[in-house]
């Protein structure tokens, strides 16, 4: 080989060693990385028009929120107003009294309808020349109160009821108005009730009127105050005591009302029981609701005894019933009542302001005729207390001398 041929292969072998050696470098020592760079986000911009539009949206919103505020103000100033005017709620017991009385409106109602009703049922019966067209009516009423149709069977009791001048077949009608006692229907027993004067025997009716006491309805129960009261005797007197008591203590202050009410109007009808009922009546004399009912019951008895006199001058201290308190010396007055009557009197003409009231005590003095009082009097007559009475004093003494000097 050439000389010049063997220095080329030597190059070339250098040439390629130092190449690999180059790549073997490269593999073993990594490149370190430079810096990163940092990448800037920026947010889009909204186009122009697209805020315009937002704000927009929200003005409208403001405005539409407190025009909704203005009316909701304005709805409660209105509602205000109208509340102011409305009258207050009433208490219980007035609610109460409120929703009976409409209800006793519209039964009324109902009645007076019914009651127009019958009348040409009771035209039939009580007309007096067609025999058949009469039979016809009754029979009518008997199947009216035979219904069991509680407007029906009130429709015939009422016209049985009103047959007043006709002289009914008792014993075709009794058994049936007897069951519709037994109702369900309280205006069907109260119906039923109009009949039984007309119908029963005067101890059934007080077996009736007895039954009623402990009757669902309150109308039913102040309904037997004035049949008890008069068809109520000596030998029933316990009973019918008992009866009247439940109901001047009735839990309904209507019914013990009523019942304060009727036996004062009705008293007179039949046995006194007043000696078993005066510690109730007492009681109802307190009482708002019976308070003068009561008081009227109790002051127009006889003899006044010392309870009913302590009351009707406690009446006379609360500047009500004064009439009562300053007549009770012309009534019948117990030994007992005597002197706590007279002491008022005396009180009444010292210390009385009102003249008529003073002038009434010296008449109900010598009413009295008592001589015991009259050195009270001339220390009346004889200090400032006798100004304006002075003729009337002087009288009242020269007749109680007189009539001490007659007794003696």
């Amino acid at each position: 080989m050439r000389r010049t041929g063997w220095i080329g292969l030597l190059v070339v072998g250098m040439a390629a060693g130092f190449t690999g050696g180059l790549a073997i470098g490269r593999v073993r020592k990594p490149e370190v990385a430079g810096p990163r760079e940092i990448v800037k986000v920026e947010r889009e911009k909204p186009k122009t028009g697209d805020d315009g539009a937002l704000i927009a949206s929200l003005e409208k919103f403001r405005l539409a929120l407190g025009e909704r505020e203005n009316r909701i103000a304005e709805l409660e100033k209105q509602l205000a107003e109208v509340s102011s005017k409305l009258p207050a709620p009433l208490p219980p017991e007035e609610e109460k009294r409120r929703k009976e009385q409409e209800e006793r409106r519209k039964r009324n109602e109902r009645w007076t309808a019914l009651y127009e009703k019958s009348k040409p049922l009771r035209e039939k019966i009580l007309q007096r020349r067609d025999k058949a067209l009469r039979e016809q009516g009754l029979t009518e009423v008997a199947t009216l109160i035979q219904s069991g149709q509680a407007e029906e069977m009130v429709l015939g009791l009422m016209t049985l009821s009103n047959l007043w001048a006709f002289n009914l077949d008792k014993e075709r009608f009794r058994p049936d108005v007897v069951e519709a006692l037994r109702s369900e229907d309280a205006e069907v027993r109260q119906a039923a009730l109009n009949c039984v004067n007309r119908l029963c025997s005067g101890e059934e009716q007080l077996r009736i009127a007895l039954s009623m006491v402990s009757d669902p309805s309150h109308e039913i129960r102040m309904d037997a105050v004035s049949r008890l009261a008069s068809l109520g005797g000596p030998e029933r007197k316990e009973e019918v005591a008992s009866a009247l008591k439940a109901l001047l203590q009735d839990e309904d202050k209507s019914v013990r009302n009523q019942a304060a009410s009727q036996l004062r109007q009705e008293w007179g009808a039949g046995y006194d029981y007043g000696a078993e009922l005066e510690d109730i009546m007492v009681e109802l004399s307190r009482d708002e609701e019976t308070r003068d009912a009561a008081r009227g019951w109790l002051f127009e008895r006889s003899p006044v005894t010392l309870r009913i006199a302590q009351l009707a001058l406690e009446t006379y201290d609360q500047d009500r019933g004064a009439y009562y308190a300053l007549d009770l010396a012309t009534r019948d007055l117990s030994e007992e009542a005597k002197p706590v009557v007279r002491d008022f009197l005396v009180r009444v003409t010292r210390d009385a302001i009102e003249p008529w009231e003073r002038w009434r005590a010296l008449d109900r003095l010598r009413n009295m005729g008592d001589p015991s009082v009259i050195p009270q009097l001339e220390e009346i007559a004889r200090g400032p207390d006798a100004e304006g009475i002075e003729e009337r004093l002087a009288k009242t003494i020269e007749q109680l001398r007189q009539k001490g000097s007659q007794e003696r």
